[in-house]
């Protein structure tokens, strides 16, 4: 096939965010720093900025764009349509709200929640909350779906660090509450669990939080581990490109606020480091304190949520492997500690 097979009259790539203002984006084919021809060497399409075109008319251009980001917090959930304002609006949760994740499939968002330790799941909207599992004396600290065999993964912290990652079926007709069951047992983990159903695989941190694992969704085998590093002290937050072959996973270390990249398979210093790019030059010397708290992965693109001084911001990256990188903050927003994000090509 060559590479303009690769090519369709649709564009799957969602608007980003730049300076404040949502700007198109395009499928290209990434440009490795090898030769292609080499054996095994596989390009694929990635989202990129479009190229800006000559404008014929002085009313601005405005994009329309169906993704969604949830800012979760001791407070609630938040939602605001991915675009330059970034209006938040609460919707209804619970007590005290901690994770969050999203499914595709029957258009539901899913928490957990600190108080009563269960899981809640609801409409886009906060609409139609359903109690996910029972009440446990174990608090849930992260969850993630795996969309087509409808599994429910979350962890379970237990005691001294030490958890459970557990299962739930969540296939549709399926009553709930409903008892979990254990998945893997008696590990330290952080809080955060992703999917990579495409190559059946479970992913999260352990070890003293140092080592990101990963083990095969059926269940069979132990733990496989992608990445240890001997420098590091706790990767809290993680997310991953699942385009890219091999997987291309983001994490912050939440005791240095240090944020990195890197490939799996790869060794550890093939790891890249995206700290030093993390300035506004829109803020002054107090935005150099700033404390990056959620993380997450979307359209080629990074976000986070970033503690500044005082104030809490959603700041965005894009071109993120390149030397004309830019980094944004956008308008202040009520955060506290615990706040976590979720960013999804919402239903339309």
């Amino acid at each position: 096939m060559t590479d303009e097979g690769l090519y369709t009259t649709d564009n799957p790539c969602q608007p980003i965010l730049v300076n404040g203002e949502l700007m198109p984006t395009v499928p290209v084919l990434d440009q490795p720093s090898f030769p292609v021809s080499l054996k095994g060497i596989n390009r694929h399409l990635v989202c990129k900025l479009s190229a800006p075109t000559p404008s014929t008319t002085s009313s601005p251009t405005t994009f329309e764009s169906t993704a969604k980001i949830f800012v979760i917090n001791a407070d609630g959930i938040f939602v605001a349509d991915l675009q330059a304002d970034l209006d938040f609006t609460s919707i209804p949760s619970t007590k005290y709200p901690t994770t969050i994740t999203y499914d595709s499939v029957e258009k539901k968002i899913y928490w957990t929640d600190r108080t009563d330790k269960r899981i809640y799941r609801a409409d886009e909207d906060g609409g139609n909350r359903e109690v996910v599992t029972f009440e446990s004396t174990n608090a849930p600290e992260g969850i993630a779906i795996a969309e087509s065999s409808r599994m429910l993964y979350s962890i379970r912290l237990v005691s001294s660090g030490k958890i459970h990652i557990t299962s739930l079926d969540i296939g549709q007709g399926i009553a709930f509450p409903r008892n979990e069951a254990i998945f893997v047992t008696g590990v330290y983990a952080s809080s955060t669990l992703v999917v990579d159903e495409e190559q059946g695989f479970l992913y999260w941190s352990t070890g003293g939080f140092d080592n990101i694992v990963r083990k095969l969704l059926n269940g069979s085998g132990g733990t496989e581990t992608v990445y240890c590093s001997t420098t590091l002290n706790n990767f809290y937050m993680m997310s991953i490109d699942l385009s890219r072959d091999p997987r291309r996973i983001f994490y912050l270390d939440d005791v240095d606020e240090r944020a990195f990249y890197m490939d799996v398979n790869q060794p550890p210093t093939m790891t890249h480091e995206l700290t030093d790019y993390m300035h506004d030059t829109d803020f002054g010397e107090e935005e150099q304190r700033r404390i990056p708290l959620d993380m997450s992965y979307f359209n080629g693109a990074l976000y986070w949520i970033m503690r500044v001084g005082h104030e809490g911001h959603i700041a965005v990256m894009t071109d993120y492997d390149q030397s004309n990188r830019s980094f944004d903050l956008n308008k202040p927003l009520e955060i506290n500690e615990h706040s976590r994000m979720l960013i999804i090509n919402a239903s339309p």
